[in-house]
């Protein structure tokens, strides 16, 4: 099974003004922080989005409820993880070139920006990091 998580891949937003929706200031910088105002973040909920797809997984035919796997690439293991955290049907994820932390991905004095607010859970670092996982 494939998933594409809330705002990414076929999931993606249109342009909701001149700047591309991964951009800094673009479609998904903009629901982001609207959902910061509420409390909430993107990355929380396409954590949610995992947790939900695990629901999906065991009633597939022929699946094995107790060796669920998650194999994912880049900063978007963050899911995962976080979702491997809070779930025990998971029982393995397997991240390609993901992030190992986040703390020094804050603390570096230049970053890429480009759609980097979907992975930002304010208050994160205060009680957790990846590695802690």
């Amino acid at each position: 099974m494939v998933l594409d998580v809330s705002g990414s891949g076929a999931l993606s937003p249109n342009a909701i003004n001149r700047y591309e929706s991964y951009a800094f200031y673009g479609t998904v910088h903009k629901l982001t922080t609207d959902l910061f105002w509420l409390g909430d973040s993107l990355a929380a909920m396409r954590v949610y989005d995992v947790i939900r797809a695990l629901d999906v997984a065991e009633r597939l035919s022929g699946a094995n409820k107790g060796d669920i796997q998650i194999y994912t690439t880049g900063r978007f293991s963050l899911y995962a993880h976080l979702a491997n955290a809070l779930d025990s049907r998971i029982a393995r994820v397997e991240a390609v070139s993901g992030t190992t932390d986040f703390s020094s991905w804050v603390k570096s004095r230049y970053y890429d920006e480009y759609n980097h607010i979907g992975f930002i859970m304010p208050g994160m670092l205060r009680h957790f990091d990846l590695q802690d996982l």
